[in-house]
């Protein structure tokens, strides 16, 4: 599926200096499963040295703490009048969040640029999110050796799946007493599912005490929850007491899930 932002009335761009100044096209969009992305800006009345290149900024986890924006790759500034239009071949396996737009800049010197600019984006979208909830973890509700599993959104079809990514918030932590893990399960009746499969195969995260956050990575399905044989699957985070904890584990934790899709 193909979404298109943006083209809509002419925005006045004005610069003073060679650094860049953002403006977005869209908002922040599910990152996982958009395999490339266009930026068609529409440029009139240039004044002095204004130039404009397309961009795009990630959020591995929260859009609240995003990188800094990037530059599309191997994309000469735009300084002429008219329709320029970039396509950037994306591929982003470490980010949750993504939005696109443009920076303009002077070429050279410290004086006023302007322009009149009309930006569009457009993008394929082949993920979707299949699942977010909040955790909480009381003391004295996790101990001993057990593994606890605890459901992150319903059941959703396997066909064409590709890949899977979560972000993860926890906060409140009380101590490194605890391990999570993303999981999985699939069935062909959801009221006899089969077992819960592990996503990051052997690994398992501590998180911090206090308050962290991290991204899966985009993790293929684990073979043993054969998802070409199951017509639906669900996603869940497996918590345990770490090995050896001087206590019990107490967190709060904030789990989204999103999949790819072929």
């Amino acid at each position: 599926m193909n979404r298109i932002s943006g083209g809509g009335e002419f925005q006045d761009s004005v610069v003073y200096t060679t650094g860049r100044r953002y403006t977005w096209v869209t908002e922040w969009l599910l990152c996982h499963g958009i395999p490339s992305a266009d930026v068609m800006v529409n440029i009139r009345n240039i004044v002095n040295n204004w130039q404009v290149e397309p961009v795009y900024q990630t959020a591995p986890v929260l859009t609240e703490y995003p990188d800094s924006p990037t530059v599309f790759t191997s994309v000469s500034p735009h300084s002429s009048a008219g329709f320029h239009m970039d396509r950037e071949t994306l591929g982003l396996t470490t980010k949750y969040w993504i939005r696109f737009g443009y920076a303009a800049s002077n070429s050279s010197g410290v004086s006023i640029g302007t322009a009149d600019v009309a930006a569009t984006a457009a993008y394929g979208v082949f993920g979707k999110e299949v699942g977010r909830g909040k955790i909480v973890i009381n003391p004295g509700m996790i101990s001993g050796t057990d593994t606890n599993y605890f459901e992150i959104g319903g059941w959703t079809p396997t066909v064409d799946f590709s890949k899977m990514m979560a972000a993860l918030v926890v906060m409140n932590n009380l101590s490194t007493y605890m391990e999570v893990q993303l999981v999985c399960r699939t069935a062909m009746d959801p009221r006899a599912p089969n077992a819960w499969q592990e996503c990051e195969g052997g690994t398992w995260d501590t998180p911090a005490s206090g308050t962290s956050v991290r991204n899966t990575t985009a993790l293929s399905a684990p073979v043993g929850a054969a998802f070409s044989t199951n017509l639906l699957v669900q996603f869940g985070l497996a918590v345990r007491k770490k090995s050896g904890a001087g206590g019990n584990p107490m967190a709060d934790i904030y789990v989204a899930v999103s999949a790819s899709y072929a």
